[in-house]
């Protein structure tokens, strides 16, 4: 067994806010399981970043006697593969769902006897390759699907001598990370094994029970080396530097999981990117009603122009040339916003002795209730006005 860090930091954060949750003994088999010894660990919580992580740390001698030798890659995988079926076909959905996502060279951590590699490598039509230490279950992978997965840990793989740098579009990791001793070297590996802009998915068992809501009889063993929260999560890629876009607890599964997915991608161009695609989608939106507005005005002599805030103004800052001083009045109730001025417009109360008898009324917010609200005031007092919503939304019971 050993220490992480001398001073029982957070192997993830760094921050020395350790707090005992649960102590344990057991027996940890040695050589050949001809002789075993006691030892006590304990499960340790970050009160910064919510990592739940093991300490003392089995020896690496001992975790990969584990998984070579655990009696899980003996099993007769037929049946390991029934009970895992739906619990895969979740997995698959999500990744399905993804839009405009088709990976074309797929990785697997842990790929146990190659099931889930096999189904994903099938529903995308893409070449597949992983890992897994355990020999059985390499050998059930190969002779069932024809995947031959490379032996040993991902911390041992020589990425460079496999030429795996910059190369995959996906890398996926159930049931791996909390088997990781420093999961922050492990998330930066399988960074590099991904192209620009690939994704890692992972899956996580939460500490959460679905009924009982108390810690599963799987977690207390000194195997599962941490646990996660969403926070230490999106922490953890970043620290990788991977964008974290989505994390979420599947609660529906026997054991209940977290899974997210990163992208190879900094956070802060990420955002930046996500920033952009923003701006450009709400100048495609309002390009159609700048076009409406046109159209109204260009067959009118006085305009109203009703409900003068943020709305508006962005159809004026990005066209001010659709709405000329000499056609449109803007109006609104609210006395805050009287006398004020947009550009040389300048806001009135809704009054045709101020403004004159309107052509055409054009409601400017996009709020479905305010856009209710002034459409009967409108309605009230010019009747016999043609009156368009600009911001037109199925909720909105508002008619021209």
């Amino acid at each position: 067994m050993n220490t992480r860090l001398d001073k029982m930091q957070c192997c993830l954060c760094g921050q020395g806010s350790l707090s005992t949750l649960h102590r344990e003994d057991f027996v940890e088999l040695q050589e050949g399981y001809v002789a075993a010894r006691m030892n006590t660990f304990a499960y340790l919580l970050c009160t910064n970043c919510g990592l739940v992580q093991v300490e003392p740390v089995p020896s690496p001698e001992a975790l990969a006697r584990y998984y070579r030798d655990a009696p899980v890659a003996g099993l007769d995988h037929e049946i390991l593969r029934t009970v895992k079926d739906r619990y895969y076909q979740t997995t698959i959905d999500f990744l399905t769902r993804l839009p405009a996502f088709r990976p074309k060279r797929i990785f697997e951590v842990g790929a146990a006897s190659g099931y889930l590699l096999h189904r994903l490598s099938g529903v995308f039509q893409a070449q597949a390759a992983g890992i897994e230490p355990s020999e059985e279950s390499r050998r059930w992978a190969r002779n069932e699907f024809g995947i031959e997965l490379l032996p040993g840990m991902i911390e041992e793989l020589d990425l460079k001598a496999h030429q795996f740098m910059a190369t995959f579009d996906l890398v996926v990791c159930c049931s791996v990370l909390e088997h990781i001793a420093w999961p922050l070297t492990f998330m930066q590996k399988a960074g590099e094994m991904l192209r620009d802009g690939g994704y890692i998915y992972i899956e996580v068992p939460s500490l959460r029970h679905p009924q009982e809501r108390e810690l599963t009889e799987k977690v207390v063993q000194p195997f599962h080396l941490c646990y996660y929260t969403p926070a230490s999560i999106a922490l953890l890629g970043a620290k990788a530097g991977l964008a974290c876009l989505h994390v979420e607890e599947v609660l529906a599964l026997e054991v209940p999981i977290y899974r997210a997915l990163y992208r190879k991608q900094s956070p802060a161009t990420y955002a930046g990117e996500m920033f952009k695609e923003h701006v450009q989608w709400f100048e495609e939106r309002l390009s159609p009603i700048i076009e409406e507005c046109r159209r109204h005005i260009t067959c009118a002599g006085n305009v109203w122009i009703w409900g003068i805030g943020d709305d508006f103004s962005k159809l004026w800052s990005q066209s001010p040339e659709t709405f000329p001083p000499a056609k449109c009045r803007l109006v609104d109730r609210n006395p805050a916003k009287i006398g004020k001025h947009i550009g040389e417009l300048r806001i009135s109360p809704p009054d045709k002795d101020t403004c004159g008898i309107p052509d055409v009324i054009l409601i400017a917010p996009n709020s479905h209730l305010v856009q209710k609200n002034i459409f009967q005031d409108a309605q009230k007092h010019f009747s016999e006005t043609p009156i368009y919503i600009l911001f037109r939304g199925a909720q909105s019971d508002a008619t021209q």
